[in-house]
């Protein structure tokens, strides 16, 4: 879980990701004042920082990353851009060595900075990024501290451009409409690199692809397949690993049906009532994919 550290009086006052570089700033200062919090906008309050007023009906982009660790070492993103009724889907992947050592950090930043260039090849001026990981706001709005190549690259293409950015913060697989449907343009994608080695046609294959699309998060969670728990099976079940304060995700798997099936089938099973002793906070995650269309869909719901 994310801390952020809010130095009000110290050597240089600001918000810090790491107690290590807040405490170089408070260390034997004298009188020194600050404050650890969860999210960034209550370390902003902290420090008496104004939150950013987003105007409406501007043109705004959904992004998420990812990283399969299984071999290839590829990141990637997924998302779209509305610019009034239209949408324009994002996507890409890349497996430069330097970069992939920043798992799906690089494809959260790549994704946010696809965006960007779709903004300016139609010529959008102004541009909401709705995003998951903190990092993707922070590095770009100067908050926190870009020390690694990539990060810095991402910070000098983000000063460079003309579009001006708003960044909006949603929960990571929450039921926000939009992450929903980056988290579905993730999964495409990690189909798309993957195909070569599968026959994707059925329950059992999606949910190969998806144990490679959510392998950069076994650092969090216990990956599990068919969990027994109440009435049925759940396809896949994430617990999180002892100190790792996210959600617990029950998901159904489907193909040719409906992602609201996908949901009702959790609920009907009661699965959340029997892994309940692994965490208090669940996600049920419905995702469907359709055989005709080759896209997938899904839909996230608070247990």
């Amino acid at each position: 879980m994310n801390r952020y550290y809010a130095v009000k009086v110290g050597r240089t006052p600001g918000i810090y990701n790491s107690w290590n570089e807040c405490n170089l700033q408070v260390k034997s200062f004298s009188g020194a004042k600050y404050k650890s919090f969860s999210t960034m906008d209550e370390a902003k309050a902290y420090l008496g920082q104004e939150p950013e007023i987003i105007p409406e009906g501007i043109p705004y982009a959904y992004v998420d990353g990812s990283f399969n660790a299984i071999g290839t070492g590829i990141y990637g993103y997924g998302g779209f851009l509305m610019d009034g009724d239209t949408k324009y889907i994002l996507t890409g992947s890349g497996d430069d060595e330097e970069q992939a050592k920043m798992r799906n950090v690089t494809g959260e930043i790549c994704g946010a900075m696809a965006a960007v260039e779709k903004a300016v090849e139609l010529g959008i001026k102004e541009l909401i990024i709705y995003y998951d990981y903190e990092g993707v706001a922070a590095w770009a709005k100067h908050e926190w501290k870009a020390n690694k190549p990539g990060t810095a690259a991402y910070v000098d293409f983000m000063d460079r451009s003309k579009v001006k950015l708003y960044f909006k913060h949603v929960t990571a697989h929450t039921g926000v409409a939009g992450n929903e449907e980056a988290v579905a343009a993730g999964i495409d994608l990690a189909h798309d690199e993957n195909t070569s080695i599968l026959s994707y046609n059925d329950e059992n294959s999606l949910a190969c692809v998806l144990a490679i699309a959510y392998y950069y998060a076994r650092n969090d969670y216990i990956f599990l397949r068919e969990f027994p728990s109440g009435k049925g099976y759940a396809d896949i079940v994430l617990i999180p690993r002892e100190n790792v304060k996210t959600p617990a995700l029950v998901i159904e798997l489907k193909y040719d049906s409906t992602v609201d099936t996908a949901i009702e089938q959790i609920k009907n099973k009661q699965y959340p009532a029997k892994i309940s002793e692994y965490t208090g906070n669940i996600l049920l995650v419905g995702i469907n994919y359709n055989k005709q269309t080759k896209k997938h869909t899904c839909r996230i719901q608070k247990a």
